[in-house]
């Protein structure tokens, strides 16, 4: 009868017993597992120098990353943007009576202090006026008046909404209004000042200095 061996299996963390014979079996199987490990370890190192040249550079990775953020975007071009069609507004042109132009700023993905403010934009041939009145109407506006383009600009961020800063612009522009259509004092002995205005003058490229 062979003679039997005790040892404490960390695994099972129970007493077992095994024969010489078979605890000589394990040992040569985790020398050969262990052997076949490092060699998997070594094959590994040499296809990794081996192909270290082939990998491309930081540079080709962010590449790669736009490349695919560009075909995500023609993915929702192709099969999310046709369902958004039932959500279309035909577009309609402004009549002939609204004549002021609001203008917003719009900061996507944060809160920013300048969303309130609103800016007004009105061409003052479109107020119908008398020249006796569109002259104090230019001298009441000041700097805000370009005569260039013919339009009055006004803009305001005195409130904390963009609905209060369109009511006070529209309520000055009729007061503006108001007091040039004002007969008592018409300030026809007063010029009109326009050095605010600076006209940029665009040179003309030569055509004698091209080379044919």
């Amino acid at each position: 009868m062979s003679k039997k061996k005790f040892f404490f299996d960390s695994r099972r963390l129970k007493l077992s017993t095994s024969t010489k014979n078979e605890v000589n079996d394990k040992i040569v199987a985790k020398e050969k597992i262990s052997k076949i490990r490092q060699n998997y370890r070594d094959d590994r190192k040499k296809d990794v120098k081996k192909h270290d040249n082939y990998d491309i550079t930081s540079l080709g990775y962010i590449y790669l990353n736009e490349h695919r953020e560009i075909r995500e975007y023609y993915r929702k071009i192709a099969w999310e943007l046709p369902t958004l069609s039932k959500f279309s507004i035909s577009y309609e042109p402004p009549k002939k009576s609204q004549v002021l132009k609001f203008r917003y700023t719009s900061y996507f993905g944060e809160k920013h202090p300048a969303e309130s403010k609103v800016t007004l934009e009105i061409l003052l041939s479109n107020l119908t006026l008398t020249p006796t009145e569109r002259h104090k109407l230019i001298i009441l506006a000041g700097p805000r008046y370009n005569p260039l383009t013919d339009i009055l600009k006004f803009s305001c961020e005195l409130f904390p909404y963009r609905i209060q800063n369109k009511k006070y612009l529209n309520e000055q522009l009729h007061k503006l209004i108001k007091e040039a259509k004002d007969t008592s004092d018409t300030f026809e002995d007063i010029p009109q000042d326009f050095r605010h205005v600076k006209s940029k003058h665009r040179l003309v490229f030569p055509k004698e200095w091209i080379k044919r």
